[in-house]
């Protein structure tokens, strides 16, 4: 009998797996533990998320968080949380886009004190919860560690036919960071999963910023952004041209760029991992998940990266079918991953 493609309410069947795959893999929940789901505009996920916690024999209390919406009270927020994680061991927010950032970083800060494992997934639907946020964590752990052994210590060129041309230099003294989605206990990780990250040695040459631009100045189109791609030159680590056709979200990245003395500051590079993201579906959460090499200004999360500084403020660039070769070798072709990253992993070989 052929496996049904959707549950009851009309959700794909891949999104209940997804669900399970976050609830038993990724925040390995127990018989009987007491378990925190936060919520914010996400009922549909939420739903699935609730009945995988039930099926896993966790004890779950369901925190919506609307009422707090509007609370600009830090400490107020921070004591809701406390209260609320006090005998938890493990908790989740899923929140649709467009939560208030106050509420995010009250539920991480919250949970990692009250030593809780924690995961955060904003700006999640149905589509995220059956496709990457599927992704097996410990799959994801054996391609970090692939690519954290090839990236170690290294040159890594990025190009594309958009026209990047860029160098990345990764020194042997800073380590890189990987992120699988299984957060340790005190400890929060987002999901979906799946990347390692570095502070750079040296960033120089031209990266071409076709998919997308995410920071707090700038609101580009990705219609928009793909017509009039943004040219971003760099030198010695730092941003020292940008050119783009749409002068709006030029107008968007100088206003960045002017905010802090080291906001054109290369603070990290990504590199993502998640084998199950295989194209664009209009949702930057999942959308920067895509393979290639991506560009943090800003801040460098020093406590991780051990950069010798930190910032304030972050801008963050995506580039379209970018190859990414390390010492000759092939990591990324056109926005796919080479064999050598995903051999024996990837469902689609």
């Amino acid at each position: 009998m052929a496996r049904p493609t959707t549950q009851a309410g009309g959700l794909p069947g891949s999104a209940e797996r997804g669900a399970q795959n976050v609830v038993e893999r990724c925040l390995r929940v127990q018989p009987g533990e007491d378990v925190r789901l936060f919520t914010w505009r996400a009922d549909e996920v939420a739903a699935l998320v609730t009945a995988a916690i039930k099926r896993a024999g966790g004890a779950i209390t369901r925190v919506p968080l609307e009422p707090m919406e509007r609370e600009t009270n830090k400490a107020y927020l921070r004591r809701s949380f406390d209260e609320t994680l006090a005998g938890a061991t493990a908790s989740i927010l899923i929140a649709s886009h467009g939560m208030p950032a106050l509420l995010s970083i009250a539920a991480t800060e919250a949970a990692e004190s009250a030593g809780s494992r924690h995961l955060h997934a904003v700006s999640v639907d149905a589509r995220v919860m059956g496709q990457s946020m599927r992704a097996d964590p410990m799959k994801l752990a054996v391609i970090n560690e692939r690519l954290v052994e090839m990236l170690r210590a290294s040159r890594v060129r990025v190009t594309s036919d958009a026209g990047t041309n860029l160098e990345v230099s990764l020194s042997s003294k800073l380590p890189i960071a990987k992120s699988d989605g299984r957060p340790a206990q005190g400890r929060w990780d987002n999901i979906p999963s799946g990347f390692v990250c570095a502070h750079p040695g040296d960033v120089s040459g031209t990266l071409v910023v076709d998919r997308s631009v995410a920071g707090p100045t700038v609101v580009a189109d990705p219609a928009a952004l793909r017509k009039n791609p943004l040219k971003v030159t760099f030198a010695a680590g730092r941003v020292e041209d940008v050119e783009c056709g749409d002068a709006k979200i030029l107008a968007g990245v100088n206003a960045y760029l002017g905010s802090h003395t080291d906001a054109g500051r290369v603070g990290m590079i990504v590199m993502p991992t998640n084998y199950l993201v295989r194209s664009e579906i209009g949702l930057q959460i999942q959308d920067g998940l895509l393979p290639g090499l991506s560009i943090y200004l800003g801040y460098t999360n020093a406590a991780i990266t051990k950069a010798a500084y930190d910032a304030p403020v972050q801008l963050r660039f995506f580039g379209r079918r970018q190859t990414v070769e390390v010492r000759g070798q092939r990591l990324v072709q056109a926005g796919r991953f080479d064999a050598t990253l995903v051999e024996g992993i990837d469902p689609f070989r």
